[in-house]
């Protein structure tokens, strides 16, 4: 072959590695048994569940199962997650034998309550075999959990958009030993436009339990109301450790949260969560760790 021949076909080689056909993501997965190319890989299913470490970051996992009879790597393009338009794919790709399934974190983020949320949720994937890459769209079977998710989240919209409530700034411990306890304010506010609201109850969690204004008031029940006339109520709370296992300590960050049962004319009682800033955080942390070291001392908590 010349010089020159062999120049043309080098330049030629050049062309078919850089032409569309050569993108393997334009590679279809299998074929069908008339020779054309197939649009799907068949056995992918997907659900959603939210484990209670997800509720705080208001996150959920779709599961995804490959019941094909190869191995694929999967990437969630787009979640699909009716009532949850700015859901966000998890940056996250994974490699599934047949018969096995993965969990996908999702992110949330806000709900969109302005329009009634899609009947279905359905799942864009990214689905690659070695027979090439293609998008396939994928039903979310939820049984009913993200309709559950969205009601609630949008009732908890319609009542932050009339009311306000706020942890204090100076969380401080008090007593000490078994006795050590934290004391700091919460505040419930009317936002303009808003007519009342009422916190019927306050719960701290599994590692604490509260007890409103004075400790001689008893168990922490609350009942707070702002209207017109009274647009804001301020009130103290005491917080006392009542777990001391190592496990829950450990998770001590996700669990220190103070949650107010609050409810807004028309509507039901709904949970608004307010986590502890840092300063809050490691005061009442410490407060639980004295409290239990004398426990270990022979003192009970």
């Amino acid at each position: 072959m010349s010089r020159r021949s062999r120049a043309f076909f080098l330049v030629a080689l050049l062309l078919a590695a850089c032409s569309p056909a050569a993108d393997s993501t334009a590679g279809s997965l299998e074929r069908r048994s008339d020779g054309q190319p197939a649009s799907s890989v068949e056995g992918l299913s997907a659900t959603v569940v939210q484990y209670t470490r997800d509720r705080p970051q208001r996150r959920v996992q779709v599961k995804v199962t490959n019941g094909s009879d190869q191995p694929i790597d999967l990437e969630i393009l787009d979640p699909g997650l009716a009532g949850y338009d700015d859901a966000v794919p998890p940056d996250q790709r994974s490699h599934l034998e047949p018969g096995r399934r993965v969990d996908f974190p999702v992110n949330l983020e806000e709900p969109s309550c302005d329009a009634t949320p899609a009947p279905t949720s359905q799942l864009t994937l990214r689905v690659s075999t070695t027979a090439g890459t293609i998008r396939q769209h994928v039903p979310i079977d939820d049984a009913s959990l993200l309709s559950d998710l969205h009601t609630l989240d949008c009732a908890i919209r319609r009542v932050e958009a009339n009311v306000d409530i706020a942890l204090g700034d100076d969380w401080r411990q008090v007593r000490s030993g078994a006795h050590a306890a934290v004391i700091g304010e919460v505040s419930l506010r009317l936002r303009p436009g808003g007519s009342s609201a009422t916190v019927s109850a306050l719960d701290a969690g599994l590692l604490l339990s509260v007890r409103s204004g004075d400790p001689s008031d008893g168990d922490g029940a609350a009942d707070v109301t702002v209207d017109e006339e009274y647009p804001q109520q301020t009130w103290q709370v005491e917080l006392i450790g009542t777990r001391c296992d190592g496990h829950a300590i450990a998770e001590s960050r996700r669990l220190i949260a103070l949650t107010f049962l609050t409810s807004v004319p028309g509507a039901d009682d709904v949970p608004i969560r307010r986590s502890p800033d840092v300063d809050a955080y490691e005061t009442m942390v410490a407060a639980l760790l004295e409290r239990c070291a004398a426990r270990e001392g022979g003192t009970d908590i």
